[in-house]
C-alpha cells in the first residue's frame, strides 16, 4: 500500500470517527451529506467496499429508523475500509443487510 492510499484511509477513518461521535446530534440530512462525502472520497481513493457502504448509509439516513441503520453501517465501516477483494466487499454489505433485516 502506498503513501497516498494510507493517507486516504486515515482521512476516511477520521471522518467516520467524527460521524460516529456526532451521529446522535446530526439530523438525517446532515448524516446523508456526511456519508455522501465519505462515499466520494472512498470512490476517489479506490475503496469500493467503503464506497458501497457509505452509499447505502447515505440512502438509509433519509429513511425512518435512520439511527439504527446508521449505527449498523458504522459498525461495519472498519471492515469495509480493510476489504481488498470484491468478495470481501460483498461480505461487508451482506452483513449490514442481514443485521438490518
Amino acid at each position: 500500500m502506498n503513501e497516498a492510499q494510507l493517507e486516504t484511509r486515515l482521512r476516511l477513518q477520521q471522518r467516520l470517527n467524527a460521524v460516529r461521535s456526532h451521529s446522535d446530534a446530526l439530523g438525517p440530512l446532515d448524516l446523508h451529506a456526511a456519508m455522501s462525502a465519505i462515499r466520494g472520497e472512498a470512490d476517489c481513493g479506490g475503496l469500493p467496499a467503503l464506497e458501497g457502504l457509505a452509499q447505502l448509509s447515505a440512502r438509509l439516513a433519509l429513511l425512518p429508523g435512520c439511527r439504527v441503520a446508521m449505527a449498523a453501517c458504522l459498525d461495519y465501516a472498519d471492515d469495509a475500509l480493510g476489504a481488498q477483494t470484491p468478495a470481501e466487499q460483498q461480505a461487508v454489505l451482506a452483513a449490514v443487510v442481514v443485521r438490518l433485516h
